[in-house]
């Protein structure tokens, strides 16, 4: 059963981007995290960032709570993008995913 979507962009400079959208049903119950890991550990990221909306309060307290940082706010790196307002990363050390 699909439960949402996950994967990742590649900026200019070769840093890779989360993007991931899990079904409200299946939230909270440890599939971004899961995700997250397995996404990692398969393409050996050694650092993730996400852009996310300040409106979307829910997508930052599951990062920061996950131990993704703040970057910056109020970022306007890309007038293609829309709702980007909040930039995070997270640094993994692949001993520790398995």
């Amino acid at each position: 059963k699909k439960i949402g979507i996950i994967g990742f962009n590649t900026s200019k400079d070769n840093k890779p981007f989360l993007q991931i959208a899990i079904h409200q049903d299946y939230r909270n119950i440890g599939y971004f995290e899961k995700s997250i890991k397995t996404l990692v550990k398969k393409y050996k990221f050694k650092r993730l960032f996400s852009d996310i909306s300040k409106k979307n309060q829910v997508a930052i307290e599951v990062h920061e709570k996950m131990g993704f940082e703040r970057i910056t706010d109020d970022i306007n790196v890309d007038k293609r993008l829309y709702n980007v307002d909040i930039r995070m990363y997270k640094d993994f050390c692949h001993d520790i995913l398995l």
